[in-house]
């Protein structure tokens, strides 16, 4: 895991959303964790109605890096990625 985020609201809020990135030790490829309410990106079609989801998908390195600067603290981001030479 190299990091999570939340937008801090309960489960039992329809918007509340959480996100983890993953590197995998071995490829080092990265991938994304999405779990949220149902009136989120993350959520799951049950018929007509939408509910809670949670989902994985595949992140290119620079999605990643992406992701990384708009949901990590930049201390953080350094430890994951290395120094940065640009502000976000």
């Amino acid at each position: 895991m190299i990091a999570q985020w939340s937008n801090g609201l309960p489960e039992a809020n329809f918007t509340q959303a959480a996100e983890t990135l993953y590197q995998d030790r071995e490829s080092g490829n990265y991938f994304l964790l999405g779990e949220d309410g149902p009136t989120t990106r993350w959520s799951t079609s049950h018929g007509n109605m939408r509910g809670r989801g949670r989902k994985i998908v595949a992140l290119r390195p620079d999605e990643a890096l992406e992701w990384a600067k708009t949901h990590m603290l930049w201390a953080g981001y350094e430890r994951a990625f290395g120094v940065v030479t640009e502000h976000f």
